[in-house]
């Protein structure tokens, strides 16, 4: 097994297909995501399990806004590790090493996340929690409000702001 982490842009144009696959089979039905218009990931961590990719996460670099005050966020993005592959630790390291990407390599103050119901305690586990922040974010029609669930992670100290401007597409 071999944990990489690469700027999404210099990724192998067959990566980034296979990233997309892995994407769509497992977000490609969910309506939400039907809806909207999403932000092409800036950095990819992902595992591969002899030459196959088992698993993934996107980060998104953004200097969003929580409250009007500019905030330097690194957006966690499709977190995914194929069916074959689950159950053996793989997504928690790539969640790690995305962890260590956001706060110590990339600076961030704080990681995002926009996350389903059901995955809410799997993230819970690993320091992120949930807030009621209303969220708005870029859409080629104009700022749109967010109706699911907005889950942070912070090094320091826990942010609960009142509204949080993603200021660009959401992830």
């Amino acid at each position: 097994m071999n944990l990489t982490i690469k700027k999404y842009s210099k990724l192998d144009p067959t990566v980034q297909n296979t990233l997309a696959d892995m994407t769509q089979h497992e977000f490609g039905d969910v309506p939400i995501v039907q809806e909207f218009e999403w932000a092409t990931p800036d950095w990819t961590v992902y595992m591969t399990f002899g030459e196959e990719i088992a698993s993934i996460a996107h980060v998104i670099e953004r200097r969003a806004y929580f409250d009007g005050t500019e905030v330097i966020v690194g957006g966690l993005n499709n977190l995914i590790t194929k069916e074959i592959f689950r159950g053996n630790g793989m997504g928690v390291k790539v969640l790690k090493r995305t962890h260590e990407l956001i706060f110590n390599e990339l600076q961030c103050d704080a990681g995002l996340l926009l996350c389903a119901d059901s995955l809410i305690p799997y993230y819970q586990k690993f320091g992120w929690y949930k807030v009621s922040s209303g969220l708005y974010f870029d859409q080629p029609g104009g700022k749109k409000k967010w109706q699911a669930n907005v889950m942070l992670k912070t090094e320091h100290d826990v942010l609960h702001p009142d509204a949080i401007d993603l200021n660009g597409l959401p992830w």
